[in-house]
């Protein structure tokens, strides 16, 4: 029988990959935090006989010295003693105040602190019970934006669209919320229903639009491929997980071995995740050379580069992209601009140029861990740029309309296969 608690690391997993994020997952410091350089305060907690909120306090009290916190513990005396609705839970207030220190003091938008939320972990009993409606946001200044929509998906279907401002979820106002704790709003059991209201510009005017929505189940095949035409193949990647590199590596197993002439990378809506399959991905296109470099708070440079020759080097290749495309997402159409192994067709993509860390921590009286997510490196592309809040630039821009929404017609993947073809004709000595 699979431990709670991993039970629940399974299911933040599946939270990371939706939105945002984004990250480069390192699970560290759950049973020893001494091994990430953190004090085991549970022994000294333990030998104290404390409750957990009175754990947090003391940790704070004690890790620095007292006139480090000075202005901290005035405010929260004050807060305890003169706000009209105190005296507050002290675990939430620290849980906030260390989110506030991520969000407000770092200026960092992709940094989180997830606090062991008790309803949450009931949710998670069972990952397959977890459902959500299928969009990707992005928090640009203080709108809630929707980057991504995915087809089929409950959002979709209900006719949600790239660019609608989220007004409220569920009732609450999203202003001042996190995008974690957005996403964290989106996820709930299968069938459960969420109303959300958007603002959508119509006739240079915000039009509000109010859709209660049926939370779906979140899909754990991350690529599927398609023969569009004789020879010609769409792969579509929806996300990086631990599963898509061996996802990938039958599939490309498979499609080597047949008559191929050409394929299509689809990543329109990859949110990025785990970047353990970045580099064989690239190694399959790219002869020799950097995928990536990533550089540290000092100043120091790591290049990782092709491993090995693969399968689909001589293959023609188109990538479409969109501003739901991000972090290992952008890794991967980066590395085949740069190289000039495809053509980058669609728009402009999101501009994530940085890389987390995940750590977790056991706190005595909890049954769940809680997460800290960290930004601790920036990436850049194999010609040195950074596409940190620019994105990629596509090789041909396609923006498709409202109209094309409603008409469903996927303009973008239109014009792949135009360039597509001219690529195939020039490879086999025809015409371009």
């Amino acid at each position: 029988m699979t431990h709670p608690k991993t039970k629940r690391l399974i299911v933040i997993a599946v939270v990371l990959s939706l939105g945002l994020a984004f990250g480069l997952g390192v699970y560290v410091g759950f049973a020893r935090p001494e091994t990430i350089g953190l004090k085991n305060w549970n022994l000294e907690f333990q030998s104290l006989g404390r409750g957990s909120s009175d754990n947090l306090i003391y940790l704070a009290k004690n890790r620095q010295p007292t006139q480090t916190f000075d202005l901290f513990w005035k405010v929260w005396e004050l807060a305890q003693s003169k706000h009209f609705d105190a005296p507050a839970n002290t675990t939430e207030m620290i849980y906030g105040a260390i989110n506030g220190m991520l969000r407000f003091g770092l200026k960092d938008k992709y940094s989180y602190f997830l606090p062991p939320e008790k309803d949450f972990y009931q949710l998670d009993q069972l990952a397959t019970t977890v459902g959500d409606i299928g969009i990707e946001m992005d928090l640009s200044s203080s709108d809630l934006v929707i980057v991504n929509v995915v087809p089929d998906g409950p959002a979709g279907n209900a006719g949600i669209q790239d660019g609608d401002l989220i007004v409220s979820l569920s009732g609450k106002s999203v202003q001042g919320m996190s995008l974690m704790d957005a996403q964290l709003e989106l996820l709930g059991k299968v069938s459960s229903k969420v109303h959300i209201v958007t603002l959508r510009m119509q006739n240079n005017q915000w039009v509000e639009k109010d859709y209660d929505l049926v939370r779906a189940p979140v899909k754990t095949e991350t690529l599927n491929w398609t023969e569009l035409e004789k020879g010609v193949y769409d792969i579509n990647v929806d996300r990086f997980s631990d599963q898509t590199l061996k996802q990938w590596g039958n599939t490309v197993n498979v499609i080597a071995n047949k008559d191929l002439k050409g394929i299509i990378l689809d990543l329109r809506g990859n949110g990025g995740g785990l970047t353990q399959a970045v580099v064989p991905m690239v190694s399959d296109f790219v002869p020799a050379g950097v995928v990536f470099t990533q550089a540290d708070r000092n100043g120091d440079r790591k290049n990782w580069s092709v491993t090995r020759h693969g399968k689909l080097t001589d293959v023609p290749v188109v990538v479409l992209v969109n501003r739901g495309t991000a972090s290992a997402a952008e890794m991967v159409a980066a590395a085949l601009q740069d190289h000039a192994r495809a053509t980058l067709v669609g728009t402009n993509t999101f501009g994530k140029g940085v890389i987390q860390q995940l750590y977790t921590f056991a706190i005595p009286g909890e049954i769940a861990p809680a997460v800290l997510s960290l930004e601790h490196l920036k990436w850049y592309t194999p010609n040195g740029k950074s596409v940190e809040g620019v994105g990629l630039t596509p090789d041909s821009v396609v923006t498709p309309t409202a109209a094309d929404w409603a008409a469903n017609k996927d303009t973008v993947m239109f014009k792949a296969k135009e360039l597509l073809r001219a690529k195939i004709d020039q490879a086999s000595g025809g015409t371009p």
